[in-house]
């Protein structure tokens, strides 16, 4: 059987767990976009069960306004990810798209090593650079990073 390249828009479904919801601006400046160019990108899915779930970061705002548009296919890559791999894209999306407060990113963090462990430590250290800042004017906060470096087994010398 072949990978659908596209589908009707009732077989995608958001995805599940926490993820920060667009806002209708951003949907709205995405349906002006679309009814004046097109869908230019794939919406990015995976396979669950007969439906396919939009990815973190892979086009829920695309797939969003094209609903709203009355808009029946879409364009779609589909990905092989298992919940690790969705688990990061999320956290990874979350961060990307509009500026979040620091202590979301630690919250993301934490629910990320409290579902894979000290296997998130890569991703850990990616993100501290940003919150070391935010940890100096926050003690509350600097107790929270300080713990998820622990957690992850992390050299003190590295802690914000």
């Amino acid at each position: 059987m072949s990978t659908p390249t596209v589908i009707q828009t009732s077989k995608i479904m958001p995805a599940s767990g926490p993820a920060r919801p667009p806002s209708q601006s951003q949907v709205d400046a995405m349906a002006i976009s679309i009814k004046e160019l097109g869908i230019m990108e794939p919406i990015l899915v995976r396979k669950v069960g007969e439906r396919y779930e939009i990815i973190p970061g892979g086009g829920l705002v695309r797939w969003l306004a094209a609903s709203e548009l009355g808009i029946d296919i879409v364009p779609i890559r589909v990905l092989q990810l298992d919940e690790e791999a969705c688990a990061v894209s999320s956290l990874l999306a979350n961060t990307s798209r509009e500026p979040i407060a620091p202590e979301e990113t630690v919250g993301n963090l934490e629910r990320l090593i409290e579902e894979f462990g000290e296997n998130a430590s890569d991703l850990v250290m990616e993100q501290m650079p940003s919150l070391r800042e935010a940890a100096a004017a926050d003690p509350e906060l600097q107790a929270r990073i300080n713990a998820l470096f622990a957690r992850c087994k992390i050299e003190s010398e590295h802690a914000p």
